[in-house]
């Protein structure tokens, strides 16, 4: 297949490319050129904003589009309209932060939240959640069954360099003792490689309509059960989670040894002056 790529190469981006091309599809690249422009040089790129840049595609053939970086309905707006009508399958990189999460279990079946759109179209990015249904809605008003919303929940792995995920494997590997969260709760997560590796089956397969994705592969209550069920029937796999702790540890570590150079949470030299304190 024949895809394009919009957005930069940093996390998912990098885990979306790395997976189609292992399955033998051509990859053209659109985005700013920001990050990490020394990657796969080999590789088209057309190097543009979408609001402005669309026409620098015109006379290039695509069979799907993998977008994984609009946040607004305008952008949307731009980008869904300027492939309406010419075959295009279009996967969108959603969230499950869409959905009511108040509720369990949540299902893709559910219709949304009644957002208020008039606040979201402020464009600011505090309104995440509803600017990304107003995407949702605008994709699927504009390209209906050629389209896609991927929902994850929280993506972690190789390459986060948000370190929300990496901060638990990495102090834990260079502390003998951590400060914990005094109540247990449920917690799920999916693997950046299986977001990726499920995103190329849907496009591979032009699956459309939403999917909540998240994990791990492990035995759930039955309402995540739920929640989960019509992704993993539409071949949503999940690696254990050891191995995606392993690669988000390791990953921080070849850049870094000082858990203080951790982007979120306590920094690992205060712990352990708490700690001598206990």
């Amino acid at each position: 297949m024949r895809i394009l790529v919009i957005g930069g190469k940093k996390f998912a981006g990098y885990a979306m490319v790395r997976e189609a091309l292992a399955r033998g599809h051509e990859v053209t690249l659109f985005n700013r050129g920001l990050t990490y422009p020394e990657l796969w040089p080999e590789l088209p790129c057309v190097t543009g904003d979408r609001l402005h840049d669309l026409h620098k595609l015109d006379g290039m053939e695509f069979d799907a589009v993998i977008d994984l970086c609009c946040y607004f309905p305008h952008q949307m707006r731009e980008s869904a309209g300027y492939f309406r009508g010419k075959g295009v399958f279009y996967a969108f990189i959603s969230t499950l932060s869409v959905c009511d999460l108040t509720r369990s279990p949540v299902l893709e079946s559910d219709p949304l939240p009644s957002y208020d759109y008039s606040e979201a179209f402020t464009e600011e990015m505090g309104n995440y959640g509803p600017l990304k249904a107003a995407c949702e809605a605008v994709l699927q008003e504009t390209l209906g069954d050629s389209a896609a919303m991927i929902r994850p929940g929280f993506i972690c792995g190789e390459r986060d360099h948000t370190d929300r995920f990496t901060y638990w494997p990495v102090k834990m590997h260079l502390n003998d003792a951590v400060i914990v969260p005094e109540n247990d709760f449920p917690f799920q997560f999916i693997d950046v490689r299986d977001l990726a590796a499920f995103t190329l089956t849907v496009v591979e397969q032009r699956l459309s309509g939403p999917f909540s994705v998240t994990g791990p592969g492990r035995p759930y209550r039955f309402s995540d059960f739920l929640q989960d069920c019509r992704a993993l029937a539409a071949g949503l796999t999940c690696r254990p989670a050891r191995d995606t702790l392993t690669a988000a540890r390791d990953w921080f570590l070849s850049r870094s040894q000082n858990g203080d150079d951790l982007a979120v949470g306590l920094k690992l030299s205060r712990e352990r002056e708490i700690l001598r304190t206990l």
